[in-house]
């Protein structure tokens, strides 16, 4: 069961009580946005199959 309750912290801002579950899930979408960010920087010829696959293939 997941357990949120708002609490106030010593310097009064409002803090969210969360479980564990919950905070791995927020780090996880973080991290794809930064992922999507990170990708929509790069050029466009990064992207294609033939650069992966050369990336990828075996030495």
């Amino acid at each position: 069961m997941t357990d949120n309750r708002s609490v106030r912290a010593e310097d009064g801002a409002s803090v969210r009580v969360c479980s564990t579950d919950e905070l791995l899930r927020l780090e996880e979408v973080k991290a794809r946005e930064r992922d999507t960010q990170e990708c929509a920087k790069k050029p466009a010829t990064q992207h294609r199959r033939g650069d992966r696959r050369a990336e990828n293939a075996p030495r």
